[in-house]
């Protein structure tokens, strides 16, 4: 019978610290089971707030036919062509992914000579330029060639209450190679502004134009979200009326994904993960492979956190002033013709406080639970029972894939990739769709809950392709002259690297660099956020 694995996206995001707890036992008689506890980010993490721009004071900041570049307007056939593009998903027969907005690319590229200079005081300067698209609910923007020199950028629009900034951005993007996808801003203008010594070098060819507000799907009480659009049943549950202690856990590392692929914007739900290393945490990252598979898509990650209410049936923050982070790298993925629809990444940049690691688990729980992001809506949950076998489904491999009806609430447009978690607030699995009967496949609603199932690729399967970044790597890269191997180094405590330079290439913001003690000759310039300890003696650094 149809199946349509892509009719729903769904968003998760969580981040944990804590001492991690592991057991082994056996899950249906398959063989040891991997778990690991759940712990939080310390809300005091949480970066400091972003002062005002100083451009918005600057009344010759931004100048029309000068450094304010307006782009056309958006005709209704680039919209009706964009949704076209979005039905097609190779890996999801019979589905479509939930769109968000488009990517315009400019007829005249902008770049350094298409700014504004503004002298400040102490020998700085400041360049401002600011895009407009005609009628977008939000605009990002995407760097190539990127320089900032020393310099620091942000982005702004103007909000509600003030101004909505984004940033700040150094260097030449988060993977030093000259590219940066920024956050979104609200509204169809987005201002630039860089505050520094030196003048930056950029190119910019895109933008996203957000031509559907993803903080305010429509609501509706019958059908599809997924078919008609940018909507919500009213069956959805409030993920904030979970009151077990360890739900706090899987709705804290729950973060709606914002992503480019194939020339549109789309939604889903991913999950942060725990790992084994007591020192510090990474910022791992798990959703669906049919979602985003490829670098070039993970770099364009814009992940939206604690999109939830302040309490059961609560109020709702402002979507434009939530944390958000930006990039990632991928570190493992499988389709599902090759494994059980994962990717496995590392968010760039340092996390904001107040979110939480997921524990996991290799065993199979009979129920559970999931937190995500119907349509990139805020915050939903739903339960599960096991059913055991695909029912109206056609059948996947069922050592890759678990089954389960949904008891109450249910997951559509924007729940893909978001995470099945127990009651200890463990992932063991991340979302790949859901299968209905032979009448009614793709057409869900709430009175027909009962024909349809979720089905689940299962962290069993998963956890053998990233055991290593979970359990051996974590947060800690090592570095030890003393210890030269051949190559693959990989920065564990077994295989360390030998140079600092290798060490350092390897850390991302809010690693640490553990170097055992000796000499290292060689010079580094270091601008990553980094802790460096030499754990058993002392290490010389440039000599």
């Amino acid at each position: 019978m149809p199946y349509s694995p892509c009719s729903f996206h769904l968003l998760a995001a969580a981040a944990l610290l804590a001492t991690p707890v592991a057991f082994a036992g056996v899950p249906d008689g398959s063989g040891p089971v991997h778990e690991l506890a759940p712990a939080f980010l310390p809300t005091e993490a949480a970066a400091p707030s972003l002062p005002p721009p100083l451009s918005r004071d600057v009344p010759e900041a931004f100048r029309a036919g000068q450094n304010l570049h307006v782009l056309g307007q958006v005709a209704a056939s680039r919209i009706a062509a964009a949704d076209a593009e979005a039905l097609v998903c190779p890996t999801c027969p019979e589905g479509k992914r939930q769109r968000t907005g488009f990517v315009r690319t400019l007829d005249q590229p902008i770049n350094q000579l298409g700014t504004i200079e503004t002298p400040l005081l102490q020998n700085r300067s400041m360049w401002t330029f600011a895009v407009r698209s005609p009628g977008a609910q939000a605009v990002r923007l995407r760097f190539e060639e990127l320089d900032l020199r020393g310099a620091a950028m942000i982005v702004w629009s103007e909000g509600v209450d003030g101004p909505i900034v984004r940033g700040a951005y150094r260097g030449q993007g988060p993977d030093d190679d000259g590219e940066l996808w920024t956050a979104s801003v609200p509204g169809e203008t987005i201002h630039v502004e860089i505050v520094g010594r030196e003048a930056p070098t950029f190119t910019l060819r895109e933008i996203v134009h957000f031509d559907r507000d993803a903080s305010n799907p429509v609501e509706h009480n019958d059908g599809d979200g997924g078919i008609n659009g940018n909507g919500v049943f009213s069956c959805h549950n409030d993920a904030m009326c979970y009151t077990d202690p360890d739900d706090d856990v899987a709705r804290r590392a729950t973060g709606q994904m914002n992503f480019v692929s194939g020339g549109n914007s789309y939604v889903c739900t991913g999950t942060l993960l725990n790992d084994s290393d007591g020192d510090t945490s990474a910022p791992y990252f798990l959703t669906a492979n049919h979602c985003l598979s490829t670098e070039t898509e993970a770099n364009s990650l814009e992940v939206v956190w604690l999109w939830q209410k302040s309490a059961c049936n609560g109020t709702l923050p402002d979507y434009n002033t939530l944390p958000r982070s930006t990039g990632a790298d991928i570190l493992a993925t499988t389709s599902v013709d090759d494994g059980n629809d994962m990717t496995f990444m590392r968010l760039d940049g340092l996390l904001p406080g107040g979110l939480a690691f997921a524990g996991w688990t290799t065993a199979h729980p009979s129920t559970g639970r999931s937190f995500h992001h119907p349509s990139g809506s805020w915050k939903r949950g739903t339960t599960f029972d096991a059913v055991g076998i695909c029912l109206y489904c056609i059948c996947l491999d069922s050592s890759d894939f678990d089954y389960y009806k949904m008891t109450d609430g249910l997951v559509e447009g924007g729940s893909s990739g978001g995470g099945i978690f127990n009651s200890a607030g463990q992932l063991f699995g991340q979302l790949y769709g859901r299968c209905g009967d032979a009448i009614s496949p793709d057409d869900m609603s709430c009175s027909n809950i009962d024909d349809f199932a979720a089905m689940y690729g299962e962290f069993e399967e998963t956890y053998p392709e990233i055991d290593f970044w979970l359990s051996t790597l974590g947060g800690t890269i090592w570095v030890n002259a003393a210890q030269p191997n051949l190559p693959p180094q990989n920065g564990s405590s077994v295989l360390p690297f030998d140079l600092i330079s290798e060490g350092y290439a390897a850390a991302f913001d809010g690693a640490q660099i553990k170097v055992i003690g000796g000499s290292y000759p060689g010079a580094i310039t270091m601008t990553k956020v980094l802790t460096i300890t030499a754990p058993n003696g002392v290490a010389v650094i440039g000599q």
